[in-house]
């Protein structure tokens, strides 16, 4: 069967559960040496920055564009989204380094206890993220679910290696990392509910989306990319944010929207 025969909702669905699944990917890590997985990170990370770099500007800001009256509102929340991703991730960081040196909490540090919250909250906007895409369309809802997936692989197994460095044992840290990633299905229950309940809800989500994309492909995981530029060993990062880029048009193009 095609995406044209399930409902919107049914896809939502079946994409957060594909990535909230995504948590998972930490058992097979164990299986590669460090070596093997510092190699293999950084080009998950390009490949992230490259769709929701993709993702933001060839179909979140463009659909918001053309669903709404006032270009004016789509860049205010599409600002708004960028700072908000910005502050949160600087209170995760603040409350990081104020809770390096505490005391442990059953054996396990307080970085971990925030990193679990910081991670669900995240995880809950990631739902929420994918239920308002797909009620939009399905191709910005495939979109959308593709660059969350390649955002999250890096993302889930630096949680991981978290929690572990905390002091929590490894299939414990599997677990709690895995639960932390269902919150996401609550996320896109409450974003199907609520436009049910007020239609046009997506008009104000997918611009607050894009700013939130377009600052973790920016200035959340651009750094380490520029910290130590080297064309022969970049190249593969390079390589991949282009992939990510050309997938969102892909999508575009294909879905004809």
């Amino acid at each position: 069967m095609m995406l044209a025969d399930y409902s919107p909702v049914i896809l939502a669905f079946a994409s957060v559960s594909i990535v909230s699944g995504i948590s998972l990917v930490c058992i097979f890590a164990l299986l590669l040496s460090r070596t093997a997985l510092d190699r293999l990170i950084p080009v998950l990370v390009a490949l992230a920055i490259g769709a929701l770099s993709g993702d933001a500007l060839i179909h979140l800001l463009p659909e918001s564009f053309r669903a709404s009256t006032s270009s004016l509102q789509v860049s205010i929340l599409a600002l708004t989204g960028f700072f908000s991703a910005f502050l949160f991730e600087y209170w995760v960081n603040l409350k990081n380094s104020d809770l390096s040196d505490g005391k442990n909490f059953l054996g396990v540090r307080p970085p971990a206890i925030i990193n679990l919250l910081a991670s669900s909250a995240h995880n809950f906007i990631d739902g929420a993220l994918i239920g308002s895409s797909f009620l939009e369309s399905k191709t910005v809802g495939v979109a959308t679910t593709l660059a969350i997936i390649f955002h999250e692989i890096p993302h889930e197994l630096g949680d991981f290696g978290i929690l572990v460095g905390s002091g929590l044992e490894v299939k414990k840290a599997i677990v709690l990392n895995f639960l932390s990633a269902l919150i996401a299905i609550l996320g896109t229950a409450i974003v199907v509910w609520v436009e049910t309940q007020l239609q046009g809800a997506e008009i104000w989500v997918l611009p607050f989306t894009a700013g939130s994309f377009l600052y973790l492909a920016g200035p959340a995981l651009l750094p380490p990319l520029l910290a130590h530029p080297q064309l022969r060993k970049d190249r593969g990062q390079l390589l991949a944010i282009l992939v990510g880029i050309t997938l969102m048009v892909i999508l575009k193009v294909g879905g004809g929207s």
